[in-house]
């Protein structure tokens, strides 16, 4: 018997793709690794130029609002320690105040506190200026001047009510030019006498008592960065109102 011939199953070979060609393949890497154009450098530099431009006076008012509030809660707190040194040591205390300006020509408030050794006012109501340190009217220094950068001062009555809401009746305040009303001289300066606490716990604005005085700061650079405070005549507590 012829035995038939054997056939063989052939797997039919792959073609071979056009990417298994080393040139290829180094011609697609090199194409991946392209960097980006000057045209697309430049756009992406414009962009982040215009967005640095939009964020930087929202960057520079948070950081005026920062530093305003932080300015208010400095004299609010330093005239609540003046109320309280009064009626602690059963004594008068002076608070002063000066405008000016630093070295930049940028406004500032200067404000300081001095007190009666002696526990009489050495004001006489408001009719003599004080010589801090002079041991003939017993007058202290009770702390450091606290200057107050960018902040300006304003009589109450220059802010409406409308701006910033607040109790009607109180009496505006300005920082007196009277010779009579001056202190010092601290750091060189005179300060004028804005506010007097009296050992009785009552305020007054040199000889006056009244139900309420008040007084605003603003901001020198942005001007609705703006605080009325108000301080009791009869209980010498002090409040501030914000817009």
């Amino acid at each position: 018997m012829i035995t038939p011939p054997l056939f063989v199953a052939m797997r039919p070979r792959r073609a071979q793709t056009v990417l298994s060609s080393p040139a290829v393949y180094r011609s697609f890497d090199a194409s991946s690794r392209r960097g980006f154009s000057l045209v697309e450098i430049l756009s992406v530099l414009g962009i982040m130029a215009l967005l640095a431009g939009f964020s930087l006076p929202m960057i520079s008012g948070l950081s005026d609002a920062g530093r305003f509030d932080q300015s208010v809660d400095n004299l609010s707190t330093l005239l609540d320690q003046c109320h309280a040194q009064a009626v602690a040591n059963d004594t008068y205390v002076y608070v002063g105040m000066v405008k000016t300006t630093d070295a930049m020509s940028v406004p500032e408030l200067w404000v300081v506190a001095i007190a009666s050794s002696g526990g009489t006012d050495v004001s006489f109501n408001g009719t003599q200026a004080i010589q801090v340190n002079d041991p003939n009217n017993g007058a202290t220094s009770l702390c450091k001047v606290a200057k107050l950068q960018q902040l300006v001062f304003e009589p109450g009555s220059q802010i409406g009510s409308s701006q910033v809401a607040r109790p009607s009746g109180a009496q505006s305040i300005d920082i007196p030019t009277s010779s009579t009303a001056l202190f010092g001289p601290i750091s060189q300066t005179q300060f004028s006498t804005l506010l007097r606490f009296n050992p009785d716990g009552t305020a007054s604005n040199n000889a006056n008592i009244n139900t309420r005085f008040e007084f605003a700061v603003q901001s020198a650079t942005h001007s609705q960065n703006v605080a009325v405070i108000q301080v009791s005549g009869l209980t010498g507590v002090t409040k501030v109102y914000l817009p």
